[in-house]
């Protein structure tokens, strides 16, 4: 017991029992098995991140420089209107991810919600001529860009053991978000060089492609299978 009455960790089992038995390194995730994870799990968060701000940012440019064309100069309601639809999808992409995770399995759903996203942001960016269509096929890009990360908080944990989960989850997230922090600046040098946001927002969603081949060939299942210990 310390000077101040508090029972310190020292004389408390059931504190000692509780602390990690080996201390975490960044050594321990590279180490086989969890590389393979861990670069599995960063390059599917590389990819989702680099996309989401490469196309997602720059809807509200979009849809403002597109009813400005138009000759429509009160923009402010309808912009805020599309920014409204765009978030519904993501909330309920959000609630869908783990019920399709947890009917198909972990790989099935990121799947589904990448291919989707390849579909989605190039329809969206290419067919969009008009504000009623413009209230419309945001919700469904919404529904699978900006809620595949929904998809990482079921699908992280379930790689990795306790002892490094917290710290490989934060590593495949942070080295995401530092990889593509180019993303935004890409998309609006290919706007700035053709012209226009449909041929720049295609472009930058091919990289949806690599993040499918990582599912189908390097990705492992994890629906019914134990925590790692």
């Amino acid at each position: 017991m310390s000077r101040t009455g508090v029972p310190s960790i020292a004389s408390n089992p059931f504190t000692l029992n509780t602390l990690p038995s080996t201390p975490i390194s960044r050594t321990n995730l590279f180490t086989a098995p969890v590389r393979r994870d861990l670069l599995v799990g960063t390059g599917l968060a590389l990819v989702a991140t680099f996309r989401a701000q490469g196309a997602i940012q720059w809807t509200l440019t979009w849809i403002t420089a597109m009813l400005r064309s138009q000759g429509i100069t009160e923009v402010t309601t309808r912009v805020s209107l599309v920014s409204m639809t765009l978030t519904t999808g993501n909330i309920v992409g959000s609630l869908s991810f783990p019920l399709l995770a947890d009917r198909w399995g972990r790989k099935t759903a990121l799947l589904i919600y990448f291919l989707g996203c390849l579909l989605a942001i190039p329809s969206t960016f290419s067919l969009v001529q008009d504000f009623t269509t413009a209230m419309i096929t945001p919700s469904v890009m919404g529904f699978f860009v900006g809620r595949i990360f929904a998809g990482f908080a079921v699908y992280f944990p379930e790689l990795f053991s306790t002892s490094i989960r917290a710290t490989a989850h934060g590593f495949c997230y942070n080295s995401a978000r530092l990889s593509s922090a180019l993303a935004p600046f890409t998309t609006g040098l290919l706007v700035s060089t053709y012209g226009f946001f449909a041929l720049a927002i295609t472009a930058v969603g091919l990289v949806y492609i690599p993040g499918v081949f990582i599912i189908v060939f390097f990705a492992r299942e994890t629906k019914g299978q134990p925590l790692p210990d």
